[in-house]
């Protein structure tokens, strides 16, 4: 029974409650959900999504684009399903210069070593007129290992767009407050979990589920908390922004 608990069975099990108080990531999610809105509205053309994944799709853009998905190669040791039309570095992107409408950095610069040569690079096969859509998490646990290097928050950010020869124009952030409190207690508790069952220590497992039912709770009384409220960079998931290249 213990050896169903592993990373990629409960994601594959919790997949269709993703928009529900039951998944311990349901307002990481919710921020998500946001951050395509932002993808759907400025995404056209011929767009570069740069560590795709498993890609996007043609609904997720407003209008008709010619869509790139791109990662890295990771091998034995990716973590998720992907199926990039191009592998290649995000350090040295095998594009012309001013090809791109759109550039999506979209959680990637986390797991880059040399994030600020990845952003050159971005607005490098940016158009003049073109927009590079970038988000990067800020209060999230540590995930991917172990290519998982850093964190920022929107200022900092909008001062790496900056020094990369851009200018932001749209900001998001995710989360914020209790819904931020409820994510880090949502996910402590699962990797608790996971912990004990590879350790094999049933015990602890069976002794830690109490914590993992209490998580629908923790969700709704955080987004009771958070109505009406704005959020705050103070303690947000993560932040998003649209840019131009100046």
């Amino acid at each position: 029974m213990f050896e169903l608990f592993t990373l990629k069975n409960i994601r594959s099990a919790l997949a269709f409650l993703q928009r529900t108080p039951f998944h311990p990531q349901w307002h990481a999610f919710e921020y998500a959900h946001q951050r395509l809105s932002l993808v759907r509205e400025s995404g056209r053309g011929r767009v570069l999504d740069v560590g795709c994944g498993k890609k996007l799709s043609d609904e997720d853009f407003m209008t008709p684009a010619e869509y790139i998905g791109l990662d890295y190669d990771w091998g034995a040791e990716g973590l998720y399903d992907y199926a990039p039309n191009v592998l290649a570095d995000a350090h040295s992107l095998p594009f012309a210069s001013g090809s791109m409408n759109t550039v999506l950095l979209l959680e990637v610069l986390e797991h880059l070593k040399d994030p600020e040569v990845a952003l050159k690079e971005a607005f490098r096969v940016l158009k003049p007129d073109g927009k590079l859509l970038l988000s990067a998490p800020f209060l999230y646990p540590v995930h991917d290992e172990p290519h998982d290097y850093r964190r920022w928050t929107m200022y900092g950010l909008e001062l790496l767009v900056q020094q990369a020869g851009g200018e932001v124009e749209v900001r998001l952030l995710g989360g914020g407050g209790g819904k931020t409190v409820a994510l880090m207690y949502s996910v402590a508790a699962c990797k608790a979990v996971l912990m004990a069952t590879s350790r094999k220590s049933y015990l602890r497992a069976l002794l830690l589920m109490p914590f993992l039912c209490l998580i629908p709770i923790v969700n709704i009384a955080s987004f009771l908390f958070s109505l009406g409220g704005s959020v705050s960079p103070f303690m947000a998931v993560g932040a998003t922004c649209v840019c131009k290249k100046v």
